[in-house]
């Protein structure tokens, strides 16, 4: 990851990935390919509000005084793009002292730092897997085949079980049988967990 070698637009479109892989929703690039972006390398949105992602790949180790320069270069992206978070993506190591004092330079905007460690840690989770390979070349081991197909199992288990809880509130509602009201918020919670919540369809489509 430090040694990057492949570019800016690569680079925008991993760091596009780790932060959807973290959370982050409607990840939408800028120009990858080139172009005036407005200090804003991608928008995304996470917990309700509006971000701006920042992404820093330079070919090796860099002082962190350059980092903090890019840094504070495009933390005015924030309030230029109407945004309320700031995310900065980088293959620099950087210590927890440098990564306070970075976040500390935003006084409104909320800070998230993907640092060189952070990334890896992200990358080496099961469902990043696909990433990690197509970025980076990196083959998974015997032992995280097993994780993954450990992770896939109880991830089928999991939609099994909410099939059935669907299954057993339709026939419930067909047989005209009371419903407890916890049952029935079980029930909304499974279908958001699915199709998310229609306020957030909102927010996201508003600010796209």
């Amino acid at each position: 990851l430090q040694d990057w070698t492949k570019g800016q637009k690569l680079a925008e479109r991993l760091a596009s990935l780790i932060l959807h892989a973290d959370g982050f929703e409607s990840v939408n690039p800028m120009h990858p390919l080139g172009g005036p972006d407005g200090l804003k390398d991608l928008i995304c949105t996470k917990d309700g509000i509006r971000w701006v992602a920042a992404v820093y790949f330079p070919n090796g180790k860099r002082s962190i005084r350059n980092v903090k320069t890019k840094f504070e270069k495009d933390l005015k992206g924030v309030s230029k793009n109407k945004a309320q978070g700031f995310a900065f993506v980088t293959n620099q190591y950087l210590t927890v002292t440098q990564r306070g004092k970075l976040e500390n330079l935003s006084t409104e905007a909320r800070v998230e730092l993907y640092h060189l460690e952070r990334i890896a840690s992200i990358l080496n989770r099961t469902d990043s897997y696909g990433i990690r390979m197509e970025f980076l070349d990196i083959e998974l081991t015997k032992e995280e085949h097993l994780a993954y197909f450990a992770a896939r199992d109880k991830i089928l288990a999991h939609i099994r079980k909410q099939q059935r809880d669907i299954l057993q509130v339709l026939e419930r509602i067909e047989s005209r049988e009371e419903i407890p009201t916890e049952k029935l918020t079980q029930f909304r919670q499974i279908l958001e967990g699915i199709v998310g919540r229609p306020q957030d369809m909102i927010a996201i489509t508003t600010w796209d």
